[in-house]
């Protein structure tokens, strides 16, 4: 029995044994049968080429897929054996990982594949399309394409197909026309922009094309239809006057566009934008219909006035000018519209004054009508006076004279309505006020507290006298458009001009304002121009000197200096507080009439004790300074002239 139980023992022991070899045997096999791959080359590898792959096992594969799934059947190695295979590098294989098939699986090589190429375009078709489409782009080495890139950088990743030798692109909703490039996003990209035969790829791209617009007329905030082509590429649609509508539209496809007219649109064409951003004018223009005046009759304020046109029944309100934001008034304050738009009647309010109107619309929109007027009260002469005495106006619509501003320096008198003795639509009578310091222009003040200035212009001239004889006036500054004509200036520091609250008598004069130290020429001629020296000859004693002055600021030094020159001799006479006879001359306020005798007029600058003998001799200069002392000089003078005693 012991020896039946060891014999049992060591046939256990014994088969235990023979397991663990079987076992050691087998997995010692299936790692000799394992298929690796070592390595594969040469890199840079051309397609068409020969690719060695070295490893183990590789009599197993039964097949190599290249990037992107080209795969090349044992078949068609040109070698295999347990650690070589040669193929020919297919054209379509582009880069990336090669993967090893083998009945007990895939081996994947743990670097990537490239082969060397060329990207070459043989054409694309077609050269002009509409965005949305697909354009198709033959040549060689077209799986290599990453990137499709067109005009203004719009860049497209994502094809419809693509193979070695065809890519077909969406062209993008926003490319414009211009250059395509293609670009395999390489770390040294490749860039292709020509053919083959070395021409630029340029890509036409469709605009929206306008054909017609109806209605032919229409009001804003209507529905306008826009036929054409290629119109669902607009984005927006902008209007002459500012008006801008963006999609999505009342309607849109792609041969028409309704779109609401804004109620800012006026007559003019189009401007479509396409989603590239590109604009299209169209040759068409809308005719947009609003209200047109062709009759605005002026009115007194509260009276009615019947204004005429087109389309004057989309009329909702008008404002009339006031001097400040405006009237305005509702269509349901209207007198009357007529039905077919051609008028309507509109009572003037008290506050309306000289402008423009504007009548806003229906729709919000406003139209600016130029030149309405009010009936204005209108001065056709005047009576000559004096401060102090009645006044008599006539004209028309005085009666809407509510107060009368007489000049009178920068603020003026007013006399009020009230107290005039006399008004009515032919007459005003009022009293002069005192102590106006000149003549000017009369401002009426209506109501409503508009103002107008009065022309002619109001005659009363205070402290001068009247110009007896014009020949003998030999500077009267009266034309403005060219000072050194005529009784005018030809050199001199003196300006001419015609301010009306300055003036004497609504012409030019000359004025000179300045701080002064030393002599100082006002105005000058020479050579006998205009100078009617001989019609006094030799009669000197007869006659004087007289001016019309106005002293704005008090001289308080120096003389006003006139000067005679005959060829060999200069004759001076002077005033003022610089004089041998010292003359004060204060501000006057108003005009007043200097004189000086022609005896007065000496050799030696007016010092001298020889005088005046012929003034026909007086061939060279004459005119007008300052000399003698130092003050600031603000005068205005007018018509220097000779006159008998």
């Amino acid at each position: 029995m012991v020896m039946l139980k060891y014999r049992l023992k060591n046939a256990l022991l014994l088969s235990l044994l023979i397991l663990a070899l079987i076992g050691s045997c087998s997995k010692e096999n299936a790692s000799s049968l394992k298929v690796s791959l070592t390595s594969f080359g040469p890199s840079g590898v051309a397609h068409g080429e020969t690719i060695k792959f070295i490893g183990t096992n590789l009599n197993q594969v039964t097949s190599i897929v290249l990037p992107v799934d080209v795969e090349v059947p044992a078949s068609s190695f040109t070698t295999q054996t347990s650690t070589l295979i040669e193929l020919v590098v297919p054209d379509a294989s582009t880069t990336g990982y090669v993967t090893l098939k083998t009945p007990r699986g895939d081996v994947v090589s743990k670097t990537a594949f490239g082969s060397s190429y060329i990207i070459s375009v043989a054409s694309f078709t077609p050269t002009t399309a509409k965005p949305g489409t697909n354009i198709t782009i033959t040549g060689n080495f077209l799986n290599y394409v990453r990137q499709v890139t067109f005009s203004d950088g719009q860049k497209v990743t994502q094809f419809v197909s693509q193979s070695l030798n065809q890519l077909v692109v969406q062209v993008p909703m926003t490319a414009q026309t211009g250059g395509i490039s293609l670009n395999d996003l390489a770390k040294t990209p490749s860039v292709v922009d020509h053919d083959d035969k070395g021409n630029a790829l340029i890509l036409i791209v469709n605009l929206p094309s306008v054909s017609s617009l109806s209605p032919s007329s229409i009001e804003q905030t209507k529905n306008l239809t826009i036929a054409g082509t290629d119109l669902d590429l607009v984005s927006e649609i902008d209007f002459t006057g500012g008006g801008k509508v963006m999609a999505p539209f009342v309607s849109q496809s792609s041969t028409q566009v309704m779109v609401k007219v804004p109620n800012i649109a006026v007559n003019g064409p189009l401007t479509l934008l396409a989603f590239s951003g590109v604009k299209t004018l169209t040759s068409q223009s809308v005719s947009v219909i609003e209200p047109a005046v062709t009759s605005l009759p002026a009115g007194r304020n509260g009276a009615d006035i019947v204004i005429t046109g087109t389309d004057l029944n989309l009329v909702a309100s008008i404002t009339f000018p006031d001097g400040g934001a405006g009237t305005s008034l509702a269509s349901s304050s209207f007198k009357n519209i007529a039905s077919d738009g051609t008028s309507l009647t509109v009572t003037i309010p008290a506050s309306a004054i000289p402008g423009s109107i504007k009548l806003i619309t229906i729709h919000d929109f406003t139209v600016t009508v130029t030149g309405f007027m009010i009936t204005l009260p209108v001065a056709a002469s005047y009576s000559s006076s004096t401060p102090g005495t009645t006044l008599q106006i006539l004209g028309t619509d005085l009666d809407l004279v509510s107060s009368i501003t007489f000049p009178d320096g920068s603020n003026g008198k007013s006399v009020s309505s009230t107290q005039f003795a006399t008004i009515n639509s032919g007459e005003i009578a009022l009293t002069i006020p005192a102590g106006i310091s000149s003549g000017g222009y009369l401002q009426f003040v209506i109501v409503n507290g508009f103002k107008i200035l009065q022309k002619p212009k109001f005659g009363i001239v205070l402290g001068t006298d009247p110009i007896v004889d014009p020949s003998l006036v030999f500077f009267d500054f009266n034309n403005l458009v060219n000072t050194n004509y005529d009784k005018g200036v030809w050199w001199g520091d003196a300006t001419v001009e015609n301010d009306p609250t300055l003036s004497l008598d609504g012409s030019g004069y000359a004025h000179f304002n300045k701080s002064l130290t030393s002599w100082d020429g006002f105005f000058w001629r020479n050579g006998s121009d205009h100078f009617p020296g001989s019609t006094i000859g030799t009669n000197i004693a007869s006659y004087v000197v007289k001016f019309d002055i106005k002293i704005l600021t008090p001289i308080t030094g120096g003389t006003l200096l006139i000067t005679l020159k005959t060829a060999s001799t200069e004759y001076d006479a002077m005033i003022g507080p610089g004089a041998a006879n010292p003359t004060p001359l204060p501000a006057t306020g108003g005009w007043i009439t200097l004189s000086l005798p022609l005896t007065a007029f000496k050799d030696g600058y007016g010092w001298g004790s020889n005088g005046l003998t012929d003034l026909s001799l007086i061939t060279s200069d004459f005119g007008m300074a300052f000399s003698n002392g130092s003050s600031t000089v603000n005068v205005a003078i007018d018509n220097v002239r000779f006159e008998h005693k």
